[in-house]
C-alpha cells in the first residue's frame, strides 16, 4: 500500500514540473525558418535566406517595408521574453493588448483596451542574441515580429519566447 501512494505521489508530482516546464515555454511555429515562412506572416523585403545560425535558414530583411510576425499563445499578465539570434541590422519586438489608462478613457471615452509594443534594435556582426522583456498584457496571445533597422539588411534566427521566473 506504501509503494502505491508513494507511486501515486511521485506521478503527481512529476505531472506537476513537466506541466510548469511546458508553461514557462511558449510555442513558437517554425522558430528557425526551416520550413520557409510556415507559420509566419510576411511584407515587404522580406526573404528566406541560406545562412543561418547553426542551420540551413534565417529570415532576411533588406529594405524599410520588410516585417514578419506570427501571433503566440501566453498567459495573460505574465512577464516573458522574446529571445532571437540577429545578424545585421534589425529590429524585434512584441505587440500586446492592454487595457487602456485613465488618460487614454479621458480622450475617448469608449477606448478600452490599448496596444503596446515592446522592440529593441541592435547592430551584430556575427549572430548574437538580442532579447526584449515583455509583459502579456490581458490577452492570451501576443504577436511576435522582426522588421527592417536602419543600416543595411538583417537575418533572424530561432525565435524564442520564455516565461520570466518570479
Amino acid at each position: 500500500m506504501l509503494k502505491r501512494v508513494l507511486s501515486i505521489l511521485c506521478g503527481c508530482v512529476c505531472s506537476l514540473v513537466i506541466s510548469q516546464a511546458a508553461m514557462a515555454k511558449v510555442l513558437v511555429i517554425n522558430p528557425d525558418f526551416e520550413q520557409g515562412w510556415y507559420g509566419w506572416k510576411k511584407s515587404g523585403s522580406t526573404a528566406i535566406s541560406g545562412e543561418g545560425r547553426d542551420d540551413e535558414s534565417s529570415a532576411k530583411i533588406t529594405g524599410e517595408s520588410g516585417r514578419f510576425e506570427q501571433e503566440v499563445k501566453v498567459q495573460a499578465n505574465t512577464d516573458y521574453t522574446l529571445a532571437v539570434f540577429l545578424k545585421g541590422s534589425g529590429k524585434i519586438g512584441v505587440t500586446v493588448t492592454t487595457e487602456a489608462t485613465e488618460e487614454q478613457k479621458l480622450i475617448n471615452k469608449f477606448q478600452e483596451f490599448s496596444i503596446q509594443t515592446y522592440a529593441k534594435d541592435d547592430y551584430h556582426g556575427d549572430w548574437d542574441i538580442i532579447e526584449v522583456d515583455f509583459n502579456s498584457g490581458i490577452g492570451n496571445s501576443v504577436t511576435i515580429f522582426g522588421t527592417y533597422e536602419d543600416g543595411g539588411q538583417g537575418r533572424f534566427d530561432r525565435f524564442r519566447v520564455k516565461r520570466k521566473r518570479d
